[in-house]
């Protein structure tokens, strides 16, 4: 019960654009209602098998990295978005677009910005084209750069 009451504000979309039967999502996005996010640490027993199976090393340097991006998360009331996954052979063909423009929406239903960490700095033109902004970058413990970025909420007219 704990575990889900900390998804219980979790905004979760896929889309399907295919004409078949299948059903197979080609793109999905995962975020967090705002004073969602972080989850309680009860609700990381999910992770508990990953742990085991990743073992001591990366683990360690998981958990580092976490800690730093934790520390220079927004602290105002935001959507924050966790995860966005296109299909690569379906990518550039406006899926992410689509699926992000229907959390906007939801952002502003809520009058919150929408958040985000990227790891990639091909994404950062991305998100850009999409109204984010760069509020700086993160230089995590492991190696690699992250940016940290956030849209405003756009009231609907």
């Amino acid at each position: 019960a704990a575990l889900r009451g900390d998804y219980d504000a979790v905004v979760a979309a896929s889309r399907d654009t295919n004409a078949d039967d299948e059903h197979d999502p080609e793109g999905a996005t995962i975020a967090f209602e705002p004073g969602r996010w972080p989850l309680s640490d009860g609700s990381m027993l999910w992770e508990l098998g990953w742990v085991l199976a990743a073992g001591p090393l990366p683990v360690y340097r998981g958990f580092r990295d976490d800690r730093a991006m934790r520390a220079q998360h927004v602290t105002h009331p935001h959507m924050y978005l966790w995860f966005l996954g296109v299909d690569p052979e379906r990518q550039g063909q406006g899926i992410g677009q689509a699926l992000l423009a229907d959390l906007h929406a939801r952002s502003a239903t809520l009058g919150a910005p929408t958040f985000l960490e990227t790891g990639t700095r091909e994404n950062v033109g991305f998100y850009e084209h999409l109204g984010y902004e760069v509020l700086g970058e993160i230089s995590l413990p492991s190696g690699p750069t992250s940016w940290r970025m956030e849209r405003p909420s756009v009231h609907p007219a």
